[in-house]
């Protein structure tokens, strides 16, 4: 079977998406460890010790949370590190599969991704999740930077769903 040039050229071009997001995802893997690392460190690692980054708005309190988003299923980690992995692996056949090209797509997958990365990583080598970021102008749980990556991954891939529906 022959290619032509902009057969090929198309290819190349979803790859390299994938790869520009595949490395952002990494980046952002890093970037939530380095964080969570940092916090750790200013905090010397006691629960609830922190302090004002804006006040009155952000504040940094590091946290240990054995559950998921808001503390569900507290205390399963091993639940909730299986369920990583299986979406995780679903997400990997579902691009084998379908080889999606929307760039926005991708784009909130990887942050997806980058966010469950960072955070199983946490429940992996810690038995919780490290965060810290606390908005101090409503009552909401403490989170981390991977959180925030997973919401705007999920606001993405919302966004995308209307964008992309078919009457």
């Amino acid at each position: 079977m022959t290619m032509y040039y902009g057969e090929i050229a198309l290819k190349l071009k979803i790859w390299a998406k994938y790869l520009i997001f595949g490395i952002l995802a990494v980046i952002l893997t890093a970037v939530d460890q380095l964080s969570k690392e940092w916090i750790v460190k200013v905090t010397k690692g006691v629960e609830g010790r922190g302090f004002p980054v804006i006040k009155g708005l952000v504040n940094f309190t590091y946290v240990k949370n054995d559950g998921a988003s808001m503390g569900l299923f507290g205390g399963q980690r091993i639940f909730l590190i299986i369920v990583t992995l299986v979406v995780f692996a679903l997400g990997i056949w579902y691009y084998v599969k379908n080889r999606p090209e929307n760039t926005l797509f991708i784009a909130a997958t990887s942050l997806i991704a980058s966010g469950a990365v960072g955070n199983l990583i946490d429940r992996i080598a810690f038995s919780y999740v490290r965060d810290f970021i606390d908005l101090d102008f409503v009552e909401f749980y403490i989170f981390n930077f991977a959180d925030c990556a997973i919401c705007v991954g999920a606001g993405l891939l919302i966004l995308y769903a209307f964008i992309n529906i078919k009457d």
